[in-house]
């Protein structure tokens, strides 16, 4: 009598199991275990000791919008601007770029980074300067860090 119900219990029970074993598989298949597609990125700065950067796009296609604030109390000159090393490229306004104390400036330009809408992306800027009184070839850089918006 025992082994019966023993069979019994396992027949009844085991389709239960693997039917509860296959639905997890769907839904980790799914991904609606993953937190990553619940939680959105916050867009970061790390670095950057002369400006402090107030807004930052990077679109899918490798267009960058970057609006900075001079933080020294002199003016300065921006000369040129690298995104991972690269160069922008047809930067509106145009450099050099005199910038005063406490002001600030959007720049639109082309940018080597490039990725699908949504993906995240880091990128490390880097800033050429000269200062008012005579000092040049300053640089500056920080780390860029959000998810890649459309075009």
């Amino acid at each position: 009598m025992k082994g019966q119900s023993a069979a019994e219990y396992l027949s009844t029970y085991t389709w239960a199991a693997i039917i509860l074993i296959i639905m997890l598989g769907i839904l980790l298949q799914l991904g609606v275990f993953n937190i990553t597609n619940y939680v959105q990125p916050t867009a970061t700065v790390v670095g950057f000791n002369s400006f402090h950067v107030d807004r930052f796009i990077v679109h899918s296609g490798g267009a960058l919008e970057l609006e900075l604030s001079n933080l020294l109390e002199e003016q300065i000159t921006i000369n040129q601007i690298w995104a991972d090393g690269a160069p922008l490229s047809d930067i509106s306004p145009s450099l050099p770029l005199n910038l005063s104390s406490g002001s600030n400036v959007t720049l639109y330009a082309n940018s080597s980074l490039s990725g699908n809408t949504g993906a995240t992306y880091e990128a490390q800027i880097t800033i050429l300067f000269d200062v008012e009184r005579g000092t040049t070839g300053h640089l500056d850089s920080g780390l860029l860090r959000d998810v890649y918006q459309p075009d």
